[in-house]
């Protein structure tokens, strides 16, 4: 709990509060959490084996009920490092060590369309909230804008080094570091 001064003086009273909630789940690093603006779920994504193929696993949690595992989403190849959930909370796309971005549908847990423009690990990414566009970058020190209605990928720019974070700001300026 912190006063602070208002305005024409006034004393406002700001509480600060956090809660931890432990999540059982993952058995292995989970490298990325994405949420919904509303918070009614959130998505991680990690290093963990779900077969003898298959190393990256995505989880779908209900923040109401952390107990409960919700739902899994299977088809990356190795480790999942980004992960986007959309505006509606209907689908996700998560960008993976296996140097692919994967488009999810959330209620049918299933893979709708995987995008193989990068040559190397997809550490970054950005999009709108209707994850019509997604802006992606990685290892390979390459950033592609793809369209997520005709699966189209088109090269923006070469980096220096890799690229380890994208940010679409409001006026969308893309941030790249």
């Amino acid at each position: 709990q912190k006063t602070v001064a208002g305005p024409g003086g006034q004393r406002i009273t700001v509480q600060n509060q956090i809660s931890l909630t432990p999540c059982s789940g993952h058995r292995d690093s989970v490298y990325c959490l994405a949420t919904n603006p509303s918070g009614s779920l959130f998505v991680s994504g990690s290093t963990e084996r779900v077969s003898t193929h298959a190393i990256g696993l995505l989880r779908i949690w209900d923040p109401r009920a952390l107990d409960k595992k919700v739902g899994r989403l299977k088809g990356h190849t190795d480790n999942v490092r980004c992960v986007i959930v959309s505006d509606d909370g209907t689908k996700c796309i998560s960008g993976s060590s296996d140097a692919t971005i994967k488009l999810w549908d959330i209620g049918q847990q299933r893979c709708i369309q995987t995008i193989a423009a990068h040559t190397d690990s997809v550490w970054s990414m950005a999009a709108d909230g209707g994850l019509t566009r997604v802006l992606s970058g990685g290892r390979d020190k390459l950033v592609f804008c793809t369209d997520m209605k005709a699966f189209e990928s088109t090269l923006l720019l070469r980096a220096r080094e890799p690229v380890l974070k994208l940010v679409l700001a409001p006026d969308e300026l893309l941030w790249v570091s």
